[in-house]
Protein backbone atom coordinates (compact mmCIF):
# COMPACT_ATOMS: atom_id res chain seq x y z
CA UNK A 1 0.00 0.00 0.00
CA UNK A 2 1.81 3.37 -0.75
CA UNK A 3 0.30 5.46 2.11
CA UNK A 4 2.76 8.65 1.94
CA UNK A 5 1.45 10.63 4.59
CA UNK A 6 2.51 7.87 6.51
CA UNK A 7 6.01 8.56 7.93
CA UNK A 8 8.44 5.66 9.25
CA UNK A 9 7.41 7.13 12.92
CA UNK A 10 3.68 6.49 12.17
CA UNK A 11 4.89 2.92 11.21
CA UNK A 12 6.36 2.17 14.25
CA UNK A 13 4.22 3.59 16.02
CA UNK A 14 1.62 1.80 14.08
CA UNK A 15 3.43 -1.59 14.49
CA UNK A 16 4.16 -0.84 18.54
CA UNK A 17 0.00 -0.76 19.02
CA UNK A 18 -0.70 -3.56 16.95
CA UNK A 19 1.64 -5.80 19.29
CA UNK A 20 0.52 -4.33 22.58
CA UNK A 21 -2.91 -5.31 21.21
CA UNK A 22 -2.02 -8.61 20.49
CA UNK A 23 -0.57 -9.46 23.78
CA UNK A 24 -2.85 -7.29 26.10
CA UNK A 25 -6.40 -6.89 24.72
CA UNK A 26 -7.12 -10.02 21.64
CA UNK A 27 -7.14 -12.78 24.94
CA UNK A 28 -9.25 -10.00 26.83
CA UNK A 29 -11.79 -9.35 23.84
CA UNK A 30 -14.82 -12.15 24.91
CA UNK A 31 -14.62 -11.15 28.68
CA UNK A 32 -14.42 -7.82 28.33
CA UNK A 33 -17.72 -7.97 25.64
CA UNK A 34 -19.37 -10.41 28.58
CA UNK A 35 -18.07 -7.47 31.99
CA UNK A 36 -19.68 -5.10 29.11
CA UNK A 37 -16.27 -2.97 30.48
CA UNK A 38 -12.89 -2.41 29.94
CA UNK A 39 -10.90 -2.94 32.61
CA UNK A 40 -8.73 0.46 33.96
CA UNK A 41 -5.51 -1.39 34.19
CA UNK A 42 -5.84 -1.78 30.78
CA UNK A 43 -6.46 1.79 29.94
CA UNK A 44 -3.33 2.85 32.25
CA UNK A 45 -1.16 0.15 30.46
CA UNK A 46 -2.06 1.99 27.31
CA UNK A 47 -1.46 5.18 28.49
CA UNK A 48 1.73 4.13 29.85
CA UNK A 49 3.03 3.10 26.47
CA UNK A 50 1.88 6.37 24.71
CA UNK A 51 -0.58 5.15 22.63
CA UNK A 52 -3.12 7.75 23.96
CA UNK A 53 -2.96 11.07 22.63
CA UNK A 54 0.16 10.59 20.73
CA UNK A 55 0.59 14.21 19.93
CA UNK A 56 0.45 15.46 23.15
CA UNK A 57 3.93 16.74 24.93
CA UNK A 58 5.98 14.07 26.54
CA UNK A 59 5.35 15.92 29.94
CA UNK A 60 1.76 15.23 29.37
CA UNK A 61 2.15 11.58 28.67
CA UNK A 62 2.28 11.98 24.82
CA UNK A 63 4.79 10.84 22.15
CA UNK A 64 4.71 14.66 20.50
CA UNK A 65 4.90 12.51 17.58
CA UNK A 66 2.92 14.66 14.28
CA UNK A 67 0.05 12.77 13.33
CA UNK A 68 -2.48 14.30 10.74
CA UNK A 69 -5.81 14.65 12.27
CA UNK A 70 -8.75 16.78 11.37
CA UNK A 71 -11.60 17.88 13.75
CA UNK A 72 -14.96 16.44 12.18
CA UNK A 73 -16.59 19.47 12.93
CA UNK A 74 -14.41 21.07 10.07
CA UNK A 75 -15.68 18.93 7.70
CA UNK A 76 -17.82 20.66 4.70
CA UNK A 77 -20.66 17.38 5.10
CA UNK A 78 -20.69 17.40 8.83
CA UNK A 79 -21.31 20.67 9.26
CA UNK A 80 -24.03 20.36 6.38
CA UNK A 81 -25.36 17.44 8.74
CA UNK A 82 -25.38 19.84 11.86
CA UNK A 83 -26.85 22.65 9.87
CA UNK A 84 -29.77 20.04 8.70
CA UNK A 85 -30.77 18.72 12.01
CA UNK A 86 -30.46 21.93 13.61
CA UNK A 87 -33.03 23.28 11.06
CA UNK A 88 -35.43 20.28 11.11
CA UNK A 89 -35.31 20.33 15.38
CA UNK A 90 -35.98 24.12 15.45
CA UNK A 91 -39.46 23.73 13.17
CA UNK A 92 -40.23 21.11 15.54
CA UNK A 93 -39.76 23.30 18.57
CA UNK A 94 -41.52 26.12 16.74
CA UNK A 95 -44.19 23.38 16.04
CA UNK A 96 -44.57 22.25 19.42
CA UNK A 97 -44.36 25.58 20.95
CA UNK A 98 -47.11 26.70 19.07
CA UNK A 99 -49.41 23.71 20.44
CA UNK A 100 -48.09 24.38 24.25
CA UNK A 101 -50.06 28.25 23.41
CA UNK A 102 -52.76 26.58 21.45
CA UNK A 103 -53.52 24.13 24.35
CA UNK A 104 -53.06 27.14 26.74
CA UNK A 105 -55.69 29.07 24.81
CA UNK A 106 -58.37 25.29 25.25
CA UNK A 107 -58.06 25.43 21.22
CA UNK A 108 -59.40 21.40 19.68
CA UNK A 109 -55.44 20.46 18.79
CA UNK A 110 -56.09 17.38 18.16
CA UNK A 111 -55.02 16.95 14.44
CA UNK A 112 -52.38 19.14 15.10
CA UNK A 113 -50.82 17.08 18.31
CA UNK A 114 -51.14 13.85 16.84
CA UNK A 115 -48.98 15.47 13.25
CA UNK A 116 -46.45 16.65 16.05
CA UNK A 117 -46.12 13.41 18.24
CA UNK A 118 -46.10 11.42 14.84
CA UNK A 119 -43.22 14.23 12.83
CA UNK A 120 -41.33 14.75 15.75
CA UNK A 121 -40.76 11.10 17.09
CA UNK A 122 -39.65 10.30 13.41
CA UNK A 123 -37.59 13.50 13.36
CA UNK A 124 -36.27 12.39 16.63
CA UNK A 125 -35.07 9.12 15.15
CA UNK A 126 -33.83 10.32 12.32
CA UNK A 127 -31.88 12.81 13.90
CA UNK A 128 -30.29 10.02 16.28
CA UNK A 129 -29.37 7.76 13.29
CA UNK A 130 -27.49 10.78 11.77
CA UNK A 131 -25.69 11.70 14.79
CA UNK A 132 -24.44 7.79 15.35
CA UNK A 133 -23.34 8.62 12.08
CA UNK A 134 -21.23 11.91 12.94
CA UNK A 135 -19.63 9.79 15.80
CA UNK A 136 -19.10 6.64 13.52
CA UNK A 137 -18.01 3.15 15.58
CA UNK A 138 -17.72 5.34 18.89
CA UNK A 139 -21.32 5.64 18.74
CA UNK A 140 -21.77 2.08 19.36
CA UNK A 141 -19.67 2.66 22.95
CA UNK A 142 -21.42 3.08 26.40
CA UNK A 143 -19.08 5.39 27.36
CA UNK A 144 -20.89 7.81 25.05
CA UNK A 145 -24.45 9.46 25.48
CA UNK A 146 -25.41 8.84 21.69
CA UNK A 147 -25.18 5.05 22.11
CA UNK A 148 -28.03 5.59 24.94
CA UNK A 149 -30.22 8.06 22.93
CA UNK A 150 -30.00 6.01 19.70
CA UNK A 151 -31.32 3.33 22.02
CA UNK A 152 -34.31 5.13 23.75
CA UNK A 153 -34.90 7.03 20.51
CA UNK A 154 -36.47 4.44 18.62
CA UNK A 155 -39.13 3.38 21.24
CA UNK A 156 -40.87 6.94 21.02
CA UNK A 157 -43.01 6.10 17.94
CA UNK A 158 -44.96 3.65 19.72
CA UNK A 159 -45.22 4.88 23.44
CA UNK A 160 -48.40 7.20 24.01
CA UNK A 161 -50.05 6.04 21.01
CA UNK A 162 -47.84 4.67 17.65
CA UNK A 163 -47.11 6.71 14.88
CA UNK A 164 -49.47 4.12 13.17
CA UNK A 165 -52.33 5.83 15.10
CA UNK A 166 -51.50 9.06 14.80
CA UNK A 167 -51.65 8.98 11.18
CA UNK A 168 -54.99 7.03 11.40
CA UNK A 169 -56.24 10.09 13.65
CA UNK A 170 -54.84 12.66 11.43
CA UNK A 171 -56.76 10.92 8.26
CA UNK A 172 -59.99 10.89 10.27
CA UNK A 173 -59.85 14.31 11.33
CA UNK A 174 -58.95 15.39 7.64
CA UNK A 175 -62.33 13.48 6.67
CA UNK A 176 -60.46 10.78 4.38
Amino acid sequence: MNQQYIKEEHQIFRASLQKFLKQEAEPYFETWENQKTIPRSFWKKLGEQGFLCPWAEEIYGGLEADFPYSVISSFQNTQFKMAEMATEIKIGRTFVDQLIEKHIERADIVTEVSMAKWWITDLAKKVSVECMQVHGGYGYMEEYEIARRFRDTAVTSIYAGSNEIMKGIIAKNLNL
